[in-house]
């Protein structure tokens, strides 16, 4: 104990601080008390060695000068009231705290503004943290340094705690260390307070009814279009209060194809929510009453960031299927139309990057599985066709062949021009587990 107590005196004489930056330079001898109860047992020990010394040997000097130690960098009460006993007409101060700059002084009080900066949000779990200068852990550190403490802890894991553990108390809601909704942090010595609203996550799947909409927001020729992302954000961001969304799509289709069937999954992400415990069933009335007969959504629900790796991936392993509406140069025979079937079921297909993306996509030579293909007249040069495909395949060019750089193709095997005039997704099935 007097190892403890020599050191502290050290300490307190050099520098003003308070009782919870002194007992966490112990704090790991006795974590069951708090750092503040730590320290102040310390300088209440302190004083009482004080004032031992004081009855043995009579040196009211000395005396007086411990007790001013103890009052000006311990803020010790006690010392202060002791003091006045001897010294009528004191004006002795605590200074601040060198390490806290006052802080743990005030803890219930800047807990108290945390909340109040939270009130605006919803959220159901929080992490609290704090800023320290550097300066303050470097001198702490020499002080740890220089008088040998090897029992202590670093300042924001005991401001992070304490903070923590008001809050809590406060929100009635549980600290979340990996995916909390909000984070506040305080910085020491300013007492600003800063909030960071982790992005709200809805799922569910899409339908495009109407061509001409493109899945995420985009420009032509400067102007944004309708997109499914801007359509569905903004009413979303109405209900949330959000500042922004991102669009996550298991896969995408072109903008003038129809997405249709059971509908295409997707991961909306809504960045800085006020508000997060929504009515998704009204959310989806009110997408659907606002786009009907161009967009549905469907089966909306609250989601995690993991579901947004879990959407990419879906949209890379997939069985497509697809309704195509085939212009021909001239009319074919039904056998030839048999022939169609026959070499485009079961076999591997072999494209080049599409000339009308090269501008945006790498040049590069994909092999993608043609499961089936059937062919039905309609027309005298024109035929609805129904593939099944890997994901990835390239439908428009299937037909066209491209300039031959997808092999085979309608055209290479009719040996004419063939031409996809409509294009729709009826079908996505996602191989299980994904």
């Amino acid at each position: 104990m007097s190892h403890i107590i020599e050191t502290s005196i050290e300490l307190l004489k050099k520098f003003p601080l308070c009782n919870s930056c002194l007992g966490r330079q112990f704090s790991r001898l006795y974590p069951l008390l708090s750092n503040s109860e730590l320290g102040r047992i310390i300088k209440i020990l302190i004083l009482l060695e004080v004032i031992h010394e004081f009855k043995v040997s009579k040196k009211r000097g000395s005396f007086l000068s411990d007790m001013r130690m103890l009052i000006k960098n311990g803020g010790l009460q006690e010392a202060l009231l002791l003091y006045k006993h001897y010294v009528k007409k004191s004006s002795i101060r605590p200074e601040k705290c060198i390490l806290c700059k006052g802080f743990f002084g005030e803890l219930d009080k800047e807990a108290s503004r945390i909340v109040e900066a939270l009130k605006e949000y919803d959220f159901n779990s929080f992490l609290v943290g704090c800023h320290v200068n550097p300066r303050i852990e470097q001198l702490e550190d020499e002080i740890k340094s220089k008088y040998g403490l090897r029992w202590g802890e670093n300042i924001r894991f005991e401001v992070d705690r304490e903070l923590a553990s008001r809050l809590s108390q406060i929100l009635n809601l549980p600290l979340d260390r990996k995916r909390p909704d909000i984070v506040a942090v305080i910085d020491l010595e300013s007492r600003e307070i800063e909030i960071t609203v982790n992005s709200l996550f809805i799922k569910g799947r899409y339908r495009k009814l109407e061509r001409g909409i493109a899945q995420t927001r985009t420009t032509w020729r400067g102007e944004p279009i309708d997109s499914i992302e801007s359509m569905i954000a903004s009413i979303v961001l109405n209900f949330t209060g959000g500042s922004d969304t991102r669009f996550h799509g298991a896969g995408r289709e072109d903008i003038d194809a129809r997405m249709l069937g059971p509908g295409r999954p997707f991961v909306l992400e809504i960045l800085s929510p006020r508000r997060r415990n929504i009515d998704l069933k009204k959310l989806e009335r009110e997408i659907n009453r606002r786009y009907a007969r161009r967009i549905e959504v469907l089966n909306l629900q609250f989601a995690s960031k993991k579901d947004v790796q879990r959407i990419k991936l879906m949209g890379e392993r997939a069985k497509k299927t697809y309704r195509a509406l085939i212009e021909l140069e001239k009319e074919i025979s039904d056998e030839e139309i048999q022939m169609l079937q026959e070499k485009l079921s079961d076999v591997k297909i072999l494209q080049r990057t599409p000339l009308r993306v090269l501008h945006r996509r790498g040049d590069k030579l994909r092999q993608k599985h043609l499961y089936s293909s059937s062919f039905r007249r309609i027309g005298d040069t024109l035929l609805e066709a129904v593939f099944v495909c890997d994901a990835g395949l390239y439908v428009k060019e299937l037909v066209s062949g491209d300039n031959e750089r997808t092999i085979p193709s309608v055209s290479s095997i009719l040996g004419q021009n063939a031409i996809c005039k409509e294009l729709d997704v009826i079908n996505i099935e996602y191989i299980r587990g994904v």
